[in-house]
């Protein structure tokens, strides 16, 4: 069997390991609210077990699947990411998209935050491909399960930057 024939299998099978052991706590990803099983709690042996050997052979297939130089080039720009994540942290804006009622356009966080609106929107739409926060409309944004946790009573905000 090839890589890619095994990758699928294990992925198949350890996705119905998972399901089993979660039963019918299923997560979310585009709430702005914590997946208590993975976010306020620990998941039990088996889903843990099980979401790590995924998350594993889902990078692996990644991987297997992105053209050589297309890889190379993510790698470089890894570190966006960690940069991103920072400038969301200092400028508190999943903070700000709470308090604007839940969601917020690149211009009103761009004005809040006193920061130039081209480069707040080019970081809002790397972290919202990442998955941290969630684009509705073009360059209208609400938090997700990730970013919440960046609001300003969890402290998770300040641990983003320190240096």
């Amino acid at each position: 069997m090839s890589l890619l024939d095994n990758l699928l299998k294990e992925i198949a099978e350890e996705g119905a390991t998972l399901k089993q052991a979660l039963g019918t706590d299923v997560g979310h990803l585009f709430e702005p609210k914590p997946w208590k099983t993975y976010d306020q709690e620990l998941p039990p042996p088996a889903a843990f077990t099980s979401s790590q050997k995924l998350i594993a052979n889902c990078n692996e297939l990644v991987a297997l699947l992105t053209p050589t130089k297309v890889k190379l080039l993510t790698e470089c720009v890894a570190n966006n990411s960690t940069i991103g994540l920072g400038v969301a942290a200092e400028f508190e804006i999943a903070q700000k998209i709470i308090d604007n009622g839940g969601e917020a356009s690149v211009a009103h966080l761009a004005k809040v935050c006193n920061t130039d609106e081209h480069k707040l929107a080019c970081t809002m739409h790397m972290l919202a491909n990442r998955h941290i926060f969630v684009e509705v409309a073009p360059d209208i944004f609400r938090n997700n399960r990730h970013s919440y946790e960046l609001r300003n009573e969890t402290g998770a905000a300040a641990m983003m930057t320190i240096e």
